[in-house]
């Protein structure tokens, strides 16, 4: 299974491990291309750190979640994780301009995706937009709402049916 990381990157094999801090670290296999789906120009190695956080009163398996390069600063990017059965592992980027307006989070846009990017004063801003989005994505859609990463044990790589 590959996963489009960036434009012209695809990670190939992600090797997770639980650490004794309960952090995540995951060794990525990378390989940069020529073009986007192009020929392979060159394999290199990353570490991704995640740490999860559980949503209080939120669906069971949703966790906020951090990312970050460095295990002694973890100031990275906040995503959502959905954690099936223990199975796999998906992570989601919530578009911030689209969530509704709650004290303690200042929306930004983000020059190069159009995105709002989320920042937060308080931890009842973070959790309460948590809330919201993991409310949006558990509903059913009229068209595919798919992650930014999915994470599977190898013995059960298919082909993703995006959830509806």
């Amino acid at each position: 299974s590959e996963i489009q990381y960036l434009d012209n990157e695809q990670v190939r094999k992600a090797e997770l491990s639980v650490q004794n801090d309960r952090r995540i670290r995951a060794d990525l296999t990378v390989v940069r291309l020529t073009e986007p789906f192009g020929e392979v120009r060159k394999r290199f190695q990353e570490t991704m750190w995640l740490a999860l956080i559980a949503i209080p009163d939120a669906p069971e398996g949703w966790f906020i979640t951090q990312t970050f390069d460095d295990p002694d600063k973890p100031d990275g990017l906040y995503l959502l994780a959905n954690v099936e059965n223990e199975r796999s592992l998906k992570l989601y980027m919530p578009n911030c301009a689209g969530t509704r307006q709650i004290t303690g989070m200042i929306v930004k846009e983000n020059t190069h995706s159009k995105l709002g990017i989320c920042e937060f004063t308080t931890q009842d801003a973070i959790f309460n937009a948590a809330r919201d989005a993991v409310e949006f994505l558990d509903a059913k859609h009229p068209v595919a709402i798919t992650p930014v990463f999915v994470l599977k044990k190898v013995d059960e790589l298919t082909p993703e049916t995006p959830k509806r």
